[in-house]
């Protein structure tokens, strides 16, 4: 018998509200301290809390004794993935050919910060790519 199998549905939606909070206080902490930590001059303290926090949050995600997110997140999750990659799609699509014709006419020259957003971007795309491939191949 595993833990989930003991919790009733009160005391397990309250031990899931209760493991969330942990989980979202780590990931906070972790950020907020690499940050605070970075502009106070010790960088390196930083990322050593970051990491800590990132290790904490991953703990939680695993070893918590019911599952932290429900099919009502993952649902909310997939429709978000959906529409950034939708977005970010079309951002290439249309963007990334604008861009070489504005440069081309003479009519703007893309900062080297908008080049690397929009590398980014075709990065993400790839990774998108083979993970839908490799899903696909495994699920077959």
């Amino acid at each position: 018998m595993t833990a989930n199998d003991t919790l009733s549905g009160a005391d397990r939606l309250s031990t899931m509200k209760r493991y969330r909070k942990l989980y979202f206080a780590a990931v906070a902490g972790a950020v907020i301290g690499f940050l605070a930590l970075t502009r106070a001059g010790y960088p390196l303290v930083g990322v050593a809390v970051y990491w800590a926090g990132a290790l904490a949050m991953l703990g939680i995600w695993q070893f918590a004794p019911v599952p932290l997110f429900d099919e009502r997140e993952r649902d909310l999750e997939r429709r978000a993935v959906t529409l950034t990659m939708t977005l970010s799609a079309l951002v290439l699509i249309f963007g990334g050919p604008a861009l070489t014709v504005l440069e081309e006419v003479g009519y703007w020259e893309t900062p080297a910060v908008a080049r690397g957003v929009f590398w980014t971007l075709v990065a993400q795309a790839l990774v998108f790519v083979v993970v839908l491939a490799g899903y696909r191949l495994t699920r077959r």
